[in-house]
């Protein structure tokens, strides 16, 4: 019983007083409780190639100083054996350009050098799936993360200081971090398990 007036209480909360409070903030802001962005959305981001289970919650799309905004709370799951594995829970963002991006550029999160030194990125430059594995001159960043690109020179024109800081401060608060471009979309996820 009490779980379920606590759903009813967070259903209320979420359809009565976020919606007005977004409306008043601004009322080209949309806000849908029981939706999210699309697998399809997500899918352009590369940074899961696949899954069993998609969806979410908690919808939000806008423009904000004349940018394009959308985000949701995902929850993806692969199926092991008999057991689900969750791959991604958290806030998704995808923030619209005004001029489209020269290639696509994808910071997901280094496992294979974490675990396996130099090996492990011998192992990266093997990976059939994705672009060219980058090397970026910050070691701080390069334990954290990998970069695979299709433009060289846009990757590391956008991966500034202030951008790579910005994500290793991220990816030390929570289970995993994830950035990207291409066409007209910056993408950016945050793996933290909390369900707002």
């Amino acid at each position: 019983i009490r779980g379920n007036t606590l759903g009813k209480l967070k259903r209320s909360f979420k359809e009565n007083v976020i919606k007005s409070m977004i409306e008043m903030i601004d009322p080209s802001f949309e806000y849908h409780p029981y939706q999210y962005i699309s697998s399809k959305e997500f899918k352009k981001s590369q940074f899961i190639k696949s899954w069993s289970s998609y969806n979410g919650e908690d919808h939000f799309k806008g423009i904000y100083k004349g940018i394009g905004l959308e985000f949701s709370e995902i929850h993806i799951s692969q199926k092991s054996d008999k057991t689900n594995i969750t791959v991604f829970k958290g806030p998704f963002y995808i923030i619209k350009t005004p001029e489209p991006f020269l290639g696509r550029t994808t910071v997901v999160r280094d496992y294979a050098e974490k675990l396996l030194g130099k090996f492990g990125r011998r192992l990266q430059k093997l990976n059939f799936t994705r672009d060219k594995l980058l090397h970026i001159n910050n070691h701080d960043f390069e334990r954290h993360f990998a970069v695979y690109s299709d433009n060289e020179d846009e990757a590391k024109a956008i991966l500034n200081p202030m951008i790579i800081s910005f994500l290793i401060a991220e990816q030390i608060k929570a289970k995993q971090v994830f950035f990207g471009f291409s066409g007209y979309s910056i993408y950016f996820g945050i793996f933290n398990s909390r369900n707002y």
